[in-house]
């Protein structure tokens, strides 16, 4: 999950996100990387990467966090 916000290529970042979108479960540390990443990174791709594995993570029960909710609306 580190490798999500904390990687300086934008490649790697965005690839680490669809990595984790792909998990069969949803977990904590994962999701807060991932909302982090879609929030503040940067790199449209790389946002864009981590919004589609949070919706991923929404099949598994995933529920965006107040911060997240309210920067979606």
């Amino acid at each position: 999950a580190a490798a999500v916000v904390k990687d300086p290529s934008p490649d790697v970042r965005a690839t680490a996100a669809e990595s984790l979108g792909g998990f069969k479960v949803a977990y904590q540390q994962a999701v807060t990387a991932l909302e982090r990443a879609e929030n503040e990174d940067p790199d449209k791709g790389v946002r864009a990467a981590a919004k589609s594995a949070l919706a991923q993570s929404a099949v598994l029960g995933y529920k965006p966090s107040a911060s997240t909710a309210a920067s979606q609306s």
